[in-house]
């Protein structure tokens, strides 16, 4: 059996706790933190998948063209909505095709590589 004696915490010590705790009980201050999860989630996200990286490629380059989303539906014949969810999602959810498209409608040509790992 260990013979660890813990200090008991000072009233200064609680009092601080209390504060603290008591802060971050605050709406605004959960609201925040939650922003803050939400943001670090997605740009885990947006760092890792191909489908992200791709989805940044084509955006930069839709900025590169000072494209609107208009001009690249009439270029794509894909939706105007549809083309904003899918350049602003998260997690986009596309095709090979619709990169394609999207590409072409950008004077861009799109090649894929494999290359196993080391």
């Amino acid at each position: 059996m260990s013979n660890i004696r813990r200090r008991q915490p000072t009233e200064a010590e609680k009092a601080r706790i209390r504060k603290a705790i008591a802060e971050e009980s605050q709406p605004e201050a959960i609201a925040a933190n939650r922003a803050k999860i939400q943001k670090l989630r997605a740009e885990d996200q947006r760092a890792g998948t191909v489908a992200q990286r791709v989805v940044d490629l084509l955006r930069k380059r839709k900025d590169e063209e000072h494209l609107s989303l208009s001009e690249l539906q009439a270029r794509t014949g894909i939706d105007s909505g549809n083309l904003s969810r899918l350049l602003n999602a998260d997690e986009p959810n596309l095709t090979l095709e619709t990169v394609e498209r999207l590409a072409t409608a950008m004077h861009c040509t799109v090649h894929v590589t494999l290359q196993p790992d080391e």
